[in-house]
């Protein structure tokens, strides 16, 4: 699930680069194909084969089936980019009715004519859909769901919700501070945040690239796994990091010894994506289900059940999110006074560049995730990017800071946590042998394989 998701987050650089997000004015609003019973009739749904794909066939497919009587149909692909994969490989051959997908893939398959834009007077729930929300790609979107982007924070380190974007670059969270992976949407949201932090803006994005170096010697790891965010929460390894999605962790997030929370309440406000239904120009059922379908979905309980399950925020501003859920979604009145709405087609042209500048900053951390992968059957410190990376420029790293940084459980805490979780472990165990040499004061590189190493100039 999580590889699936972090698929969706790199659709940025996948997919391509003609983007774009457009609002039309709202319609007058046409009830009576809403009022029709479908009995008989037939809906073909493609979505995504993780939770956020069982969510949408339990929330909105399974009652749209017990109010109208129609039948739908699923198909589910990995990711955004494997559903256009599926819809280009069917051409003009009627496959599927309604395609769920985030908006770089609605775009591109607009841009490849293969979209049919939806009549909005059929989608009478659109009136209590903000209007920066209701369509995008062109217009042949219809937003249905936020991916929302807020600060993660250790409930026990952390005693109060923080109030802005500054929290990270205070000291006392040095060394234990995770961030988004370069290839993420949130990376490029973070570099703006932070030049809108340092005088700047996102058309003079300088100042942010000026503001993250600053934050490089507070960073632990960058949170490529899920997972393993998770797993350095519940050890108390972490207090703070984003932006970042509750959704990459809606189980550990619920669960209290997890010890994490999330806040979109920031001054500066939180970053947001619109997640898409489209129609495909070839599509085997009738047009009046076919809305009758994605206006249901925009139906303000099951907004507040999708949101609920899948932690987004919901796009309806009279959206009923379950009591339990409240804290992990952002309310319809936090998305109007403080959301964000990430402007692809601005964006589309800087993305390279800003992601090779978000790199450079923060390579040291990236060569070394890369590098110390764990195999299988070591805890829960195993998969990709097990051990966080050797931090900063600090002449003498103390030994206590790299036991700190490896996965409890992944090692004992006599030996070395690198020798055991990487994949490319060998008997010397470069990192922690030059680290030993650095702290007693002698200089030291990797004799052996050259994984990382400990900076000493």
């Amino acid at each position: 699930m999580q590889a699936i998701k972090r698929g969706r987050r790199q659709a940025i650089k996948t997919i391509g680069a003609a983007l774009a997000a457009s609002t039309l004015p709202m319609p007058f609003v046409n009830l009576r194909a809403q009022q029709q019973n479908f009995s008989g009739k037939t809906l073909r749904l493609l979505t995504w084969s993780d939770d956020t794909g069982a969510a949408a066939l339990r929330n909105i497919a399974a009652t749209f089936t017990a109010k109208t009587g129609a039948k739908v149909i699923a198909d589910r692909a990995d990711g955004t980019s494997g559903m256009v994969a599926k819809v280009k490989a069917a051409g003009d051959r009627p496959t599927y009715d309604v395609i769920t997908l985030a908006g770089v893939g609605a775009a591109g398959l607009g841009d490849a004519g293969l979209l049919l834009k939806p009549d909005l007077d059929k989608l009478p729930n659109l009136k209590e859909v903000a209007p920066q929300y209701r369509t995008g790609a062109n217009g042949f979107g219809i937003g249905y769901l936020l991916w929302s982007d807020g600060l993660v924070y250790n409930t026990s380190t952390v005693k109060s919700a923080p109030a802005s974007y500054e929290a990270p670059w205070d000291p006392k969270y040095s060394g234990r501070v995770f961030l988004p992976p370069p290839e993420w949407a949130e990376a490029v949201d973070l570099a703006i945040i932070a030049a809108k932090m340092n005088g700047g803006s996102q058309q003079n994005i300088e100042p942010g690239f000026k503001k993250l170096m600053q934050l490089k010697e507070h960073v632990m790891t960058l949170g490529e796994n899920p997972n393993q965010v998770a797993d350095l929460f519940r050890t108390g390894s972490l207090d703070i990091g984003g932006i970042y999605s509750p959704a990459f962790f809606p189980e550990q997030i619920r669960k209290p010894e997890y010890r994490m929370a999330v806040t979109y309440g920031m001054k500066e406000g939180f970053a947001t994506q619109l997640m898409f239904k489209v129609i495909p120009k070839s599509h085997p059922g009738d047009l009046d289900l076919i809305h009758a379908f994605i206006n249901h979905s925009l139906d303000a309980g099951v907004q507040g059940r999708m949101a609920a399950d899948v932690l987004n925020g919901p796009v309806n501003s009279k959206a009923m999110i379950p009591a339990e859920s409240r804290a992990f979604v952002p309310s319809p009145q936090q998305i109007e006074e403080k959301a964000v709405l990430h402007d692809d087609r601005a964006l589309a042209a800087v993305q390279p560049a800003w992601i090779k500048r978000y790199t450079e900053i923060f390579s040291a951390w990236r060569r070394c995730s890369r590098a110390f992968r764990g195999g299988p059957g070591h805890g829960p410190g195993h998969g990709p990017r097990a051990a966080p990376a050797l931090r900063g420029r600090r002449r003498r790293p103390p030994l206590r800071a790299l036991r700190r940084s490896c996965v409890p459980g992944c090692c004992s805490r006599r030996s070395c946590c690198f020798s055991r979780c990487s994949a490319r472990r060998h008997s010397s165990c470069c990192a922690w042998a030059s680290a030993r040499k650095a702290a007693n004061g002698t200089a030291s590189r990797c004799t052996t394989t050259p994984i990382c190493s400990t900076a000493t100039s």
